[in-house]
């Protein structure tokens, strides 16, 4: 199977975090406006803009990949026991709050899911689950 790639899907929470930050460094570049100020505030927005672009999952023929800045985490896709949407506020590699999924595999060690948003949901849960069948579904 080649590999399929889908990147992390994007909502207005997403628009709003980068509004938010830019807001905050350029008011706080107004109010104390040196070269050490700047410096920071280009790196904090060059750091969020950079997990933004960089947010990614890959399916290969048995392994889930999860990217995001410079980590990528592998997880067995024979290990996922369900996959359902939420809404959760969880921290996790997902950019949208209204678009995301939770997937909870057989063997982990914590009862938390990983919890991403996958811009095609969609084809996403049908690959996942064309690879697993065991997969339950949730609506």
């Amino acid at each position: 199977m080649k590999t399929l790639k889908f990147r992390s899907a994007w909502d207005w929470s997403t628009w709003a975090i980068i509004g938010f930050v830019v807001a905050v460094c350029g008011v706080d570049l107004l109010i104390a406006c040196d070269a050490t100020m700047i410096i920071i505030h280009v790196i904090i927005v060059a750091t969020v803009i950079g997990l933004m672009l960089t947010t990614y999952y890959e399916i290969t023929d048995d392994t889930l990949v999860v990217h995001y800045l410079f980590k990528r985490h592998e997880f067995p896709i024979a290990k996922i026991i369900s996959v359902a949407p939420t809404k959760s506020a969880l921290s996790a590699p997902a950019l949208s709050l209204t678009k995301r999924i939770a997937i909870k595999f057989a063997d982990s060690r914590t009862s938390l899911p990983l919890i991403i948003s996958p811009s095609n949901r969609s084809l996403f849960i049908s690959t996942l689950t064309a690879l697993n069948p065991t997969i339950s579904v949730a609506d």
